[in-house]
């Protein structure tokens, strides 16, 4: 009893009780923390707001003592300064003045606040009593305490609300008084509620009207009589109350009393049906041995007769019995023994023994074992027939688990699911719940399952009522477990369940937990189980005011460290929140807008810090940020489609055709089918919209379609133009989202809305050519690439406009001595696609016989970025006799323009005869007679021959390269020009650090590799080159290869394929390797710009 009032007080304890206990004892701390604590989590109470918010409760009267330390009080005024000059007096006495006199100030300041604090009182009573009397006007002057408080909150509405320059033009039109401190007001009253609380706590106020005194009086009888009849039907349920309860006692009785007598019933049946049958067996048996022994007929007679006899003997003493029994316990509860026990007791009298019931009971009582255990007595219960087996596994199952090894727990859940689905105790079931969660200690993927199909079933049994009140606390004590897979079920859990949770669970606690799991949890795999949960709980949230929260779980999970959880935010969730986003319409105006704002920055970002000699940019977080418009495609696209213009056509199209979408690799969430609804859906729609596109029907609006022409190709464009042309990875991101976005729309929009768009401000007027090389021209950024590899290449239908778009821009950009970094982007792009190489060789074979040399030497250059993945049949026998052409062409500055085409092919192919074709054409460069004086051209061979040095075939190399790399040298150190010395000693550094990586002889070593570095070292120190230390440490190295070669025996005429690496062991110091191929097409080695490094942002100087 005392436990219970123990526990209703405790109920009855509210926080409002606890503010008041603290405040009313002075534990001032101990309240200002509770006050705090509550104000976080926004149950701020107004009796701890109040009482803090009050200055006056915090100034307490001073009692002024005897000052020691001076030898009498004095004012400030009073004091004489000579004593406290500079003469070696002590300053304590200067303190305790100054002590007294704030002493005095503070009891001052609190007395003209009390003052005022009490007029205010009086004078708000005077008015709410002259106003109840003239009615709601008032037109009373205003007070200045007033003024100073209504000047306090209109300031402190306008912080509140982000107008901080009205609010500091506020200030200074009030100049004397302090607005951000409410005690400069100078009342000893707690600051009140800001304006917005006031004006909604508003209508809680009634305006006192005027009432007549026969109007109130009758009003007052009235209450008076509804209190009476409320007493008294008060009274009448108690009444009733307690009619119930005695009811229902009274009724438990009587069944508990029907169910004895049934079982008594039940015991006398049962032992009557007993006795019939042994009768009938011994009167057969009787009869039988009468036949037999047919001449002692007589005496078995007589002994049938006695057997008949003592059988209704035995009946009438087990009647009588019987009957002194029922006498006996007519109100005592049935007998302990079961009645299917008294069954097999009565099982005994068959045999042929004449003996007593009651003797037959004693005797197997005295050798029956009483058990006291636990277990004893649950096997007593059995006896009960109103038990149900639930029961008994809800009282068992506690004690079964713990001795059930761990790697077999999991063959109890079933038998737990099914007691806890349909026992009818609501505790019994909670501890079983406990009991499953913590059943196994690490439960893997399978068992988890089995546990969330278990609770899937309980919820889908019970109801969101029971799920809420008895499973939801299971999940949520387990949700910081040590435990991973425990965490695991948890995350888990929260998503099978949703579809059977309450909604405002779903939208607060649930949504909690997996925000707390996703941004907390130090586990991967749990953040990843809460990012495809919080997928399945946005699909059924229904509080539009929890979107912008989910919209920030999306962005964290999408910016995860672990990829794990990315790939589930993009292929589950992120489709969740857009099919959200497109059922309240906010797929275009907030989600994609978002995207494009985000990915704006994102680009601001990667440009500010960018350098003009950087080798690597990390366009890591735009390119994140394209493949989200590029997931967002087929949502967008089906926005259109699903849009009430379409919908509203009853008409049907007479011609539909299936509709073929780029492949989504993100999973079956992304198809425009599965989003709509099926593919004969999709077709009727899509069909529509062509037709409405190509003018063959109209609509009045189209809010959808507006977006889509007005803000979104605008803001697509002017994002293009913002990448710069050496960001490669963002262009090729760009790329591939222009080819999805113009196919997944079709080809009616493409040719009608898309291209027009990008061609009309690419279009450029006769008369404004020269602005062509501007800064912001289309042509010279990244406009250009993807027009022509991201749009114009999106469809097979403009294959023919992309080849003159493609020989116009080229003859253009060249007439008119444009960079065309722009179309050197937009060639490689197209090469990576076999199915333009034949197109993109005919527009430069097209060009070849173009009278305007600046057009062949453009068409030259562009050759080069077509031999990574050609066909080496076209490589031969188109581009290779192109190049031959263009280097003995009539004009002498197109034919070094083929040296790097020649320098790329000699790269990648391996075919014997076609790298002769190639050396002979270097050859005639360096040795034709015709070139001797041309600086540029050797210039540019020297180049070309340090970049593919390493990467060609080592014969090309070792016969060709390095020889004559050699004799450049060679002959560079004695050149009389100190410009052209310079220059060309510059790239041979270059080339043979990238040489110095490769294989070679010791021949080699000897005859080309040390005497070229001693060439060039002569070069470098006269013309004070650096490097200096680098190539002098080269030639020590190699010089020790072969010394050490010659000490042990060998020699060099091996070929490379036989030696070992010849490589300068110092070289290891500064993590030098030979350049590969990749870091060639990278640009990497030597800092060298060639074709790969067009991607390279252009210096000023270039």
């Amino acid at each position: 009893m005392a436990a219970a009032e123990e526990c209703s007080h405790s109920s009855s304890l509210t926080w409002t009780a606890i503010a008041n206990h603290l405040l009313s004892n002075h534990f001032l701390l101990s309240a200002l923390e509770l006050h705090l604590e509550l104000a976080e989590v926004g149950k701020e109470l107004p009796e701890l707001r109040d009482f803090f918010s009050n200055p006056g409760n915090f100034e307490r009267p001073i009692q002024l003592q005897a000052l020691p330390r001076s030898a009498s009080i004095s004012t400030f005024d009073s004091i004489d300064v000579s004593r406290y000059s500079d003469d070696g007096r002590d300053e304590d006495e200067k303190i305790a003045v100054l002590e007294y006199e704030l002493r005095r100030a503070n009891e001052t300041i609190k007395k003209l606040r009390g003052s005022l604090t009490s007029a205010a009182e009086h004078d708000r009573d005077v008015t709410t009593l002259s106003s109840e009397e003239k009615g709601s006007d008032d037109n009373d002057a205003m007070k200045p305490y007033e003024k100073r408080a209504l000047n306090f909150l209109i300031n402190e509405f306008l912080m509140k609300n982000g107008h901080k320059l009205t609010s500091v033009t506020f200030s200074d039109e009030i100049g004397d008084q302090d607005l951000d401190n409410w005690d400069n007001v100078g009342l000893n009253t707690p600051q009140p509620p800001d304006m917005l609380r006031l004006y909604r706590d508003f209508g809680n106020h009634l305006i006192p009207q005027l009432v007549d005194d026969e109007k109130r009086q009758l009003l007052e009888k009235r209450l008076s009589s509804l209190e009476a009849e409320l007493i008294a039907v008060k009274r009448e349920n108690e009444m009733l109350n307690r009619h119930v309860k005695k009811s229902d006692s009274q009724l438990f009785s009587m069944k508990q009393e029907l169910e004895t007598r049934d079982g008594e019933i039940k015991y006398l049946r049962n032992a009557m049906e007993t006795t019939r049958s042994q009768k009938n067996e011994e009167t057969s048996l009787a009869a039988a041995v009468q036949e037999v022994e047919a001449p002692d007929s007589g005496r078995a007679g007589d002994h049938v007769i006695t057997a008949k006899e003592k059988e209704n003997d035995n009946d009438e003493h087990l009647d009588k019995d019987e009957e002194v029994k029922d006498d006996t316990k007519k109100d005592e509860p049935p007998p302990l023994p079961p009645l299917k026990k008294d069954d097999d007791d009565n099982q005994f009298d068959e045999t042929q023994r004449q003996m007593s019931t009651s003797f037959r009971q004693h005797l197997l009582a005295s050798v029956k074992v009483v058990l006291d255990s636990r277990l004893g007595q649950e096997v007593a219960k059995l006896e009960d027939s109103g038990e149900t087996p639930v029961s008994v596994f809800g009282r068992c199952l506690h004690h079964i688990y713990p001795n059930v090894i761990l790697a077999k727990r999991d063959e109890l859940i079933p038998v737990l699911l099914c007691t806890i689905q349909h026992h009818p105790d609501a505790n019994s079931r909670d501890q079983l719940l406990h009991v499953m969660f913590n059943l196994i200690k690490k439960p893997n993927r399978e068992q988890r399952q089995m546990i969330m199909s278990g609770c899937v079933a309980f919820a889908k049994y019970n109801g969101p009522t029971m799920v809420e009140a008895e499973l939801m606390p299971q999940c949520w004590e387990q949700i910081n477990h040590k435990y991973v897979e425990r965490r695991l079920l948890v995350a888990e859990s929260c998503g099978c369940l949703a579809p059977y949770l309450p909604s405002e669970l779903r939208s607060s606690l649930v949504l909690s937990m997996l925000q707390q799991m996703l941004h907390f949890d130090k586990s991967e795999e749990v953040r990843e189980a809460a990012t495809r949960s919080l997928a399945i709980i946005v699909s059924f949230i229904d509080d539009q005011s929890k979107y912008n929260q989910c919209n920030d779980l999306v962005v964290a999970a999408l910016k995860d460290s672990s990829s794990l959880v990315t790939n589930a935010a993009r292929r589950i969730l992120l489709p969740s929140f857009m099919a959200w986003s497109f059922e309240l319409h906010w797929l275009e105006t907030k989600l994609l807008a978002s995207f494009m704002h985000n990915l704006k920055n994102a680009i601001e970002n990667v440009l500010s810090k960018l350098e003009p000699d950087a080798s690597t940019i990390d366009e890591s977080p735009i390119t994140e940020k394209i493949d989200l418009l590029t997931e967002a495609i087929p949502w967008q696209v089906s926005s259109l489609l699903l849009s009430t213009s379409l919908s509203g056509i009853d008409e049907p199209p007479s011609t539909v055709e299936k509709m073929t979408y780029p492949s989504q690799e993100l999973g079956s969430l992304f198809h425009i089918s599965v989003i709509v609804g099926s593919e004969e859906k999709v077709a009727t729609l899509h069909s529509r919209f062509n037709a409405f596109v190509l003018g063959e029907t109209t609509t009045t609006t189209w809010t959808e379609l507006e977006w889509f022409a007005d803000e979104f190709l605008p803001e697509f464009y002017r994002l293009i133009q913002m990448v710069d042309l050496s960001m490669e990875k963002t262009i090729r991101s760009f790329k591939h989202y222009a080819i999805v976005f113009c196919q997944t729309l079709g080809y009616p929009v493409f040719s009608k809305m898309i291209k027009p768009y990008f061609l009309t401000r690419l279009t450029v007027e006769k008369n404004q050519e020269s602005s062509l090389a501007e800064a912001g021209s289309s042509y010279t950024n990244s406009v250009l690439p993807l027009y022509i590899a991201g749009i114009l290449a999106s469809f097979q239908e403009d294959r023919s406009e992309l080849v003159i778009f493609l020989r116009n821009t080229i003859a253009m950009l060249a007439l008119h001595c444009i960079p065309i970094e722009s179309l050197k982007i937009a060639f490689a792009e197209l090469a990576l696609d076999s199915h333009y190489h034949e197109l993109l060789i005919g527009v430069l074979w097209d060009l070849l016989v173009d009278p305007a040399f600046h057009v062949r030497c453009c068409a030259a250059t562009l050759f080069e970025y077509l031999v990574k993945g050609v066909d080496f049949d076209l490589v031969s026998k188109r581009v290779v006799p192109a190049l031959v052409t263009l280097a003995s062409d009539g004009e002498m500055l197109v034919r070094p323009c083929t040296l790097a085409a020649f320098g790329s092919i000699a790269e990648t192919v391996t075919e014997r005869t076609l790298l002769e074709k190639i050396r002979l054409q270097f050859q005639s460069f360096l040795d034709d007679p015709i070139y001797e004086d041309e600086h540029a051209i050797h210039l540019e061979v020297v180049k070309t021959l340090a970049d593919i040095g390493p990467n060609v075939e080592p014969k090309l190399r070792d016969e060709f390269i390095l020889p004559r790399l050699a004799d450049i040298a060679a002959k560079n150190k004695s050149s009389t020009n100190e410009t052209r010395r310079r220059d060309i000693a510059i790239e041979l550094i270059e080339g043979f650090k990238a040489l110095s990586c490769c294989f070679f002889s010791m021949d080699l070593l000897e005859t080309f590799m040390i005497p070229g570095l001693k060439s060039v070292l002569v070069d470098a120190n006269e013309l004070e080159l650096p490097d200096q230390d680098v190539i002098d440490k080269l030639i020590r190295e190699f010089q020790s290869k072969i010394d050490e070669a010659r000490k042990d025996g060998g020699g060099g005429g091996e070929s490379d394929s036989d030696k070992q690496p010849q490589r300068p062991s110092f070289f290891k110091k500064f993590s030098l390797t030979p350049r590969s191929k990749s870091m060639t097409q990278s640009g990497g080695g030597g800092g060298r710009k060639r074709r790969t490094d067009l991607f390279r942002r252009k210096g000023k100087d270039n």
